[in-house]
């Protein structure tokens, strides 16, 4: 990850990508004020490839700008995403490793919540691990929306119900899902207060739940070219409240990958009784820089203190 300067030469196509339909993003996606309050924040490189992000000086969220065209994201997730993701692991058991970890974690949230249900929508459901561990832990009916091909029919395989968008969901469905979850999904999406009210006025039991899990913008190095916002506490809160929501439990976690480092934003929220949002309070840009800047610094020492401890050795292919 490269931490920008300010006043990097903006760019209306990243060079050396092999889709060309890129596009500036002229509204901040929480508070939709325009760019003239957004000031480069970082780039990441990826070979030839650089990815933007900007800061709104309004909200402090931090997305990507330029990004993938609607029709370009479109093609990404249905085909590319789980290559390009997934293209430099060493063992391809680590994401199910991950998800499995990741399911018995988020049970153990949900448990505190909402002890029993009996539907369960998890937008972006992969090959449905944690609609699976959900249906063996609280005995649920799972249903997953699933955009990759592969994903999804390797779910399907399994016997879960997964379809590639919510409108294809089954329409006897609406208002009955006592819980909808949303695990590392947020940040991906262009519209992500969209699809939150989405999910509070169509899919969304009465007294239902959302869950939501994202990396840490302050503790997780976050930008890739899917990631299209770095969420912190301040914005995931805003974007739940402007989508009409509630936030009963916040917190940052590492789990399933550290005891000590707070990878991961993790919120869980109710539809809210007003429809009004809680105001957003205006940042101060130097302060999310100076806090981004310590957590990836906490982050480098943490990995080479841990390479040190185990003196080249990996208890698993993908410790890092």
């Amino acid at each position: 990850m490269l931490l920008a300067r300010a006043g990097f030469p903006a760019t209306a196509e990243p060079p050396g990508f092999i889709d060309p339909e890129w596009a500036p993003v002229a509204a901040c996606p929480l508070c939709a004020s325009g760019s003239d309050v957004h000031q480069p924040f970082a780039s990441h490189a990826m070979g030839t490839l650089v990815i933007r992000y900007l800061l709104c000086e309004r909200c402090g969220l931090v997305f990507q700008s330029p990004r993938l065209t609607t029709a370009a994201l479109d093609r990404h997730y249905q085909h590319e995403y789980r290559k390009r993701s997934h293209s430099q692991e060493h063992d391809p058991r680590k994401d199910r490793w991950v998800q499995e970890r990741r399911a018995g974690h988020l049970a153990a949230v949900v448990r505190r919540h909402q002890p029993q249900f009996r539907r369960h929508l998890d937008v972006g459901s992969s090959f449905g691990i944690l609609l699976a561990t959900f249906s063996r832990e609280f005995g649920s009916e799972g249903y997953g929306v699933e955009p990759g091909v592969s994903d999804r029919m390797e779910a399907r395989a399994t016997g879960q119900h997964v379809v590639a968008t919510m409108e294809l969901l089954p329409r006897e469905a609406a208002g009955t899902f006592e819980l909808v979850t949303l695990s590392h999904v947020l940040e991906h999406l262009p519209d992500p207060i969209g699809t939150l009210r989405l999910v509070r006025k169509e899919w969304l039991a009465a007294e239902g739940l959302v869950l939501v899990e994202t990396p840490d913008l302050y503790s997780h190095p976050s930008f890739e070219l899917g990631h299209l916002v770095a969420f912190s506490e301040q914005t995931l809160q805003g974007m739940l409240s402007a989508a009409g929501f509630e936030v009963v439990e916040l917190r940052r976690h590492g789990k399933p990958y550290s005891r000590i480092l707070p990878l991961f934003l993790l919120a869980v929220a109710r539809a809210a009784p007003t429809a009004a949002g809680a105001p957003l309070r205006r940042p101060r840009p130097s302060w999310i820089r100076i806090r981004r800047w310590l957590g990836m610094t906490r982050l480098r020492w943490a990995r080479l203190a841990a390479r040190r401890l185990l003196g080249g050795r990996q208890q698993e292919p993908w410790v890092d």
